[in-house]
C-alpha cells in the first residue's frame, strides 16, 4: 500500500513538472472564428508568459489584450484577469503543436505559434 501510494505521488509530481514545461513561455491561437464569454472574434490568442502571467488577445473590429495570472489545477487551466474576474477552461489535449481547451459546451482548438 505504501509503494502504490509513493509511485503515485512520484508519478503526479512527474506529470505536473512535463506538463507545466509544455504550457509556460508559449503562444497558442485559433485558426477560425471563436466565441468565448460572449465575444465574437476573428481570432483568439492565449500567450503563456514567465511567471504565470498570460496574454489573451482577440481580434474583433478592433484588438483587445487581455492580461493576468494563469493557474493550472489538475486539469484546469484558470485564466485570472483580476481579482473578481477569471475564466476556467478543462484542459482537454496540451502537445508541441496544440491546445484543446473545453469550457461549458464549446471546445476551442489553438495552435502554437513560433
Amino acid at each position: 500500500m505504501i509503494y502504490k501510494k509513493f509511485f503515485f505521488l512520484i508519478n503526479l509530481i512527474f506529470s505536473i513538472l512535463v506538463f507545466s514545461q509544455k504550457i509556460t513561455d508559449a503562444n497558442y491561437c485559433t485558426i477560425k472564428n471563436v466565441s468565448l464569454n460572449n465575444r465574437l472574434s476573428k481570432y483568439l490568442c492565449i500567450k503563456f508568459l514567465p511567471n504565470n502571467k498570460f496574454e489573451e488577445i482577440f481580434s474583433m473590429d478592433v484588438r483587445i489584450i487581455i492580461s493576468g495570472e494563469y493557474k493550472l489545477q489538475k486539469d484546469f487551466l484558470i485564466l485570472k484577469e483580476n481579482e473578481k474576474d477569471s475564466t476556467v477552461f478543462k484542459i482537454v489535449k496540451i502537445d508541441n503543436s496544440k491546445l484543446i481547451l473545453k469550457t461549458n459546451k464549446k471546445r476551442i482548438v489553438l495552435y502554437r505559434q513560433n
